[in-house]
């Protein structure tokens, strides 16, 4: 069932389907450039880059394109299988759900993921299966990630996440507690072998206080942008990685110097032209950002 006001189809989808339709890239680049220079802080993200050739742009559009399936990050998977890992899977919400069930009430796949919480078991399950390579779907604790808009050029992979009326930003997975979706974008592109030659940046387009379908729904969207701002967050989101390392902060900090921050919908119509978007998914009302 689609919600009333689910920001994939009353913005993601028309929005970009606009920017396609109408050759917009270049124009939708620039804007990117200009409005993240403050969040950038760095100044990674250069003007130029809209000068570079667009070679796949990757989004739901209702019409048969689809988000960009991202494979998780190997580190993080082998990690996740280590006593460190385990000790902080833990902790989460999914472990103690399957903890709490019966053996008989649990399926095949439950089973074979909570063996692997006991340490002498795991270790000697782990001496079946290459770590290093194809896991067993059971011993994977993250799955695909999906960006709601991907775009590829020459140089860069600038990866979009769309909200609107969602009351917070996604801060967590099944199986770890704190793991940030925008830090597990960047995470995922950065250690994906596709986009190794290629800068990888991440922004929000979210819902300005005045939009109108934000006050049709009564919902107060709180975001807590100044997460971002603190290396502890982004320590917690990338637990592969030990900051205390040369190695660790080196991949650390190039996830944190992808990070544009944020922009709204009616900043991005208003610099490409004006946009008419759908009020909600179902009076058939529209509106212009």
């Amino acid at each position: 069932m689609i919600k009333l006001y689910n920001s994939s189809k009353i913005r993601v989808e028309p929005v970009f389907s606009h920017i396609k339709k109408e050759g917009q890239w270049k124009r939708f680049l620039m804007w990117v450039a200009a409005r993240t220079a403050t969040k950038n802080r760095q100044g990674l993200f250069k003007k130029s880059f809209a000068n570079d050739k667009v070679i796949n742009v990757c989004f739901s559009d209702g019409a048969g394109g689809r988000e960009l399936a991202i494979a998780p990050n190997p580190d993080l998977l082998r990690f996740l299988l280590s006593d460190s890992g385990m000790d902080l899977m833990m902790k989460s919400k999914m472990y103690k759900r399957l903890a709490k069930k019966s053996p008989e009430k649990l399926n095949e796949p439950e089973k074979a993921r909570l063996r692997l919480f006991d340490v002498a078991t795991r270790r000697e399950e782990l001496l079946r299966v290459n770590v290093g390579g194809d896991l067993l779907k059971e011993y994977i604790f993250e799955g695909l990630d999906y960006p709601d808009v991907t775009i590829i050029t020459d140089a860069i992979v600038l990866l979009i996440e769309g909200k609107l009326t969602e009351s917070h930003l996604t801060t967590h997975t099944s199986w770890l507690e704190t793991r940030d979706q925008m830090i597990r974008h960047l995470d995922s592109a950065i250690a994906c072998d596709s986009f190794r030659n290629k800068q990888v940046f991440g922004m929000y387009i979210v819902g300005a206080e005045n939009d109108e379908s934000i006050l049709k729904s009564g919902r107060k969207p709180y975001y807590e942008w100044g997460n971002y701002e603190q290396i502890e967050y982004w320590r917690a989101s990338l637990p592969q990685y030990d900051y205390n390392t040369p190695e660790g902060r080196d991949q650390i900090e190039k996830r944190r110097a992808g990070y544009l921050g944020f922009s709204t919908w009616n900043d991005l119509g208003n610099a490409l032209g004006k946009i008419e978007v759908p009020l909600d998914t179902a009076s058939g009302n529209v509106l212009t950002i």
